[in-house]
């Protein structure tokens, strides 16, 4: 008997062992299951971690980069905006200075044209300022700046009328005759401006705008200086090349070099020197008042 119940209780023993060993083996199996996910994403986050250190590495380098390049754009930025800066500076100069030229330039042609009947033309001063007042006044009062340049015309052919009638009708000195219309134009032009502007109303003055000549206006240095101009510019190199033909290629251009050269010699040859130089005064008298204008 007690060799059958020794034998039921070590198999049943053994049973125990073997259903603990079991459950010891799933413990370790469910343990290393559980381990191995976390053991994953230490691995997920480790590598996440890795790529994110390359990629701030990557953009570190890549500003790093793009500082040096612009560090060394700025030296060639500097130098094309002081280039810049310097060649609109001087292609201003040069405009301001050909529009300050035009007035003296049509002054100086129109003292060509007397000087060239043999009348010393001092006056063109006179003419200037006569023909500036005129212009001002008469765009002021009706609106229309072509009228004033018209009026302008008028007043400084009257002036050169003046200037013939006291140097070859009344034979004065020409020096004298010139600096009385200085005197008397820079007074009277100066007083009048302040009767007509007292009220400081020369702001509304009406212009004339700069003709653009279209492909041309865009040529570096040369487009703003010769084809962004006013019609003054274009209209003193038609008058300096029409005149050029005038007097050496013509007849009156020959006749009005003689009365000035040989005043006896073109009498001789049934030329009025008188009419001529007339006619020369009173040109000269529109074309300065013209630059006044």
């Amino acid at each position: 008997m007690l060799p059958c119940c020794f034998l039921k209780y070590k198999s049943i023993n053994n049973s125990k062992f073997k259903i603990q060993n079991q459950l010891l083996i799933q413990n370790l199996k469910s343990i290393t299951n559980y381990q191995l996910p976390i053991q994953n994403s230490k691995s997920k986050i480790n590598y996440q971690f890795k790529i994110q250190n390359q990629l701030l590495i990557q953009n570190l380098k890549s500003i790093n980069n793009s500082k040096s390049k612009i560090q060394n754009q700025l030296p060639i930025q500097n130098l094309k905006s002081k280039i810049q800066n310097q060649m609109s500076f001087f292609t201003d100069y040069l405009a301001s200075s050909i529009r300050l030229a035009v007035p003296l330039a049509f002054a100086a042609l129109g003292g060509m044209y007397s000087e060239r009947a043999g009348i010393l033309n001092i006056a063109l001063e006179g003419m200037l300022l006569t023909g500036a007042f005129t212009s001002a006044a008469t765009s002021f009062y009706s609106g229309n700046p072509w009228l004033g340049i018209f009026a302008a015309v008028v007043a400084g052919g009257m002036v050169g009328l003046l200037h013939a009638f006291l140097s070859v009708s009344l034979r004065v000195n020409q020096l004298v005759s010139g600096l009385a219309i200085n005197l008397v134009a820079s007074g009277l032009t100066s007083f009048l401006a302040r009767l007509v502007f007292n009220d400081g109303s020369v702001q509304k003055l009406a212009g004339i705008e700069a003709i653009r000549i279209p492909g041309f206006a865009n040529i570096p240095l040369i487009g703003k200086l010769l084809f962004q101009q006013d019609i003054f510019l274009y209209l003193l190199i038609f008058l300096i090349t029409f005149s050029t033909y005038f007097l050496f290629h013509t007849s009156p251009g020959l006749t009005l070099r003689a009365v000035g050269e040989y005043p006896q010699a073109a009498e001789t040859a049934g030329i009025s020197v008188f009419k001529v130089r007339y006619l020369a005064v009173v040109a000269s008298g529109c074309l300065a008042s013209l630059g006044g204008a």
